[in-house]
Order: C-alpha cells, then sequence, then structure tokens
C-alpha cells in the first residue's frame, strides 16, 4: 500500500507564567521569547508523525499543557485540546516525554506553563499553509521595513551599519517579543532598533490556524553620502 507524503508536525508555543517575576514587563517579555524560541526548536527536533496516523490520513491539531522547573525539568504533561484522534493526542505527549527536559528558566522563576499546540498535516494541506504563510510574512517584512526606516536621531549621531533583529509575533499580529538576533557592532544603532521595534503598531494577523510566528530581518542603515 502507498502512503500519502507528510509534513512533519508544526510547532508554535503561546506560553503564560505560573508566578509573578521581578523583572520589568519589557525585559520578561524579551526573555521569555528567547526561551519560547529555544523551547520550539528542542520540540521540533523531538517530532514524529506516527506511521499508523499517515497511513490512516489522520490529520488534526492537539494543544499540550507543559509544566517546567526552574531548572527544566518537565514536571507535567496534559493534553488541554485533543485532535479528535487519540494517535496524534499520544504522539504530541510521548514528544515531549522525549526530550524530559527543556532550556532552564531565569533564576527568578520557579516555573513556568505553556501551551504547545502541535499540528500534524499531510502534504497537500501543508504546501497550501506554506504558501499562505509565505504571503504573510512578505507582507510583514514590508510593513516591518518601513517602520524601521532611518530615523532623524540616527541620522544626527551617524549611526551606521548592518543589523538582524528579531520579532515574535502573536495570532492577532502584534509584536510580543524582539531581540538583535545579530549585533551591528554598534551599541547604540542596535538600541535604536529595538526602541523602534517595540513601536510597530499591529501588524497582519497570522494565517488561520497559527498561533505564534517569528521573523528575523536584516536592515542595512548607510548615511547618505556613503552610498
Amino acid at each position: 500500500m502507498s502512503f500519502p507524503m507528510f509534513k512533519a508536525a508544526i510547532l508554535a508555543a503561546a506560553c503564560a507564567a505560573t508566578l509573578p517575576v521581578a523583572a520589568s514587563d519589557t525585559q520578561t517579555d524579551q526573555a521569555m521569547a528567547v526561551w519560547n524560541n529555544q523551547v520550539r526548536a528542542d520540540l521540533q527536533r523531538a517530532q514524529q508523525y506516527p506511521d499508523r496516523a499517515i497511513a490512516l490520513g489522520l490529520e488534526g491539531t492537539v494543544k499540550v499543557r507543559v509544566d517546567v522547573a526552574r531548572d527544566g525539568k518537565v514536571t507535567d504533561i496534559e493534553v488541554v485540546e485533543t485532535s479528535g484522534a487519540n494517535m496524534l493526542d499520544h504522539a504530541a505527549k510521548q514528544m515531549i516525554r522525549r526530550l524530559g527536559k527543556l532550556p532552564a528558566l531565569s533564576a527568578d522563576m520557579d516555573s513556568y506553563s505553556l501551551v504547545v499546540p502541535v499540528k500534524f498535516r499531510l502534504a497537500g494541506e501543508a504546501a497550501d499553509a506554506e504558501g499562505a504563510d509565505v504571503k504573510w510574512r512578505d507582507a510583514v517584512r514590508r510593513r516591518v521595513a518601513s517602520s524601521l526606516s532611518y530615523n532623524n536621531r540616527m541620522a544626527a549621531n551617524e549611526l551606521e551599519g548592518h543589523v538582524k533583529v528579531r520579532l515574535v509575533l502573536d495570532a492577532n499580529g502584534k509584536v510580543v517579543g524582539r531581540e538583535i538576533h545579530q549585533s551591528s557592532g554598534n551599541e547604540s544603532l542596535d538600541a535604536e532598533v529595538l526602541h523602534m521595534a517595540g513601536r510597530i503598531g499591529k501588524l497582519p494577523s497570522l494565517p488561520a490556524g497559527e498561533d505564534h510566528a517569528e521573523l528575523v530581518l536584516p536592515l542595512t542603515y548607510r548615511l547618505a553620502g556613503d552610498r
């Protein structure tokens, strides 16, 4: 019997702290955005689409709550929204069990809970979703590029260089995390880019079914006389 080709499970994490933290909201958002990115990368490496589910043509999204201790140890796993297929629900939980431990939390946090939507899609559905994602990312990049243009303060201080900024967006297009992915080598320029990124208004909402997205944008700043 020939089985349909499949795309590996697509992951995103939407997190909520279980305890208050001492850092400012901005610092906390940025630190947790970085942590969430590390967690998603770890989970993606552990993901597996069950062979039996492929043969049966099973697709769906399962949301799993993961409780994490300060040292990153997974203390509890619970399905909070079923995919409608026990086989996929079980596969999502097993994916997290295989890891056993996630990146450690910051020293001022005793525990953390996150909800991980795990999406299982066969090839045809995945291709459609990828097309929508590409269009969305292009639209967002254009909007962000116009928002992070060379401002008067940067020109007055003759700030120049190449910098890459990472943005994390929620389902509604709100920037919930930002960081310098690759420094320009100029702290003032990096700080200006982060400041402007914090003032970006609402961006286009994510494609249907997506809860979280990440973009890394390369930006170049040059004074007119140097071009």
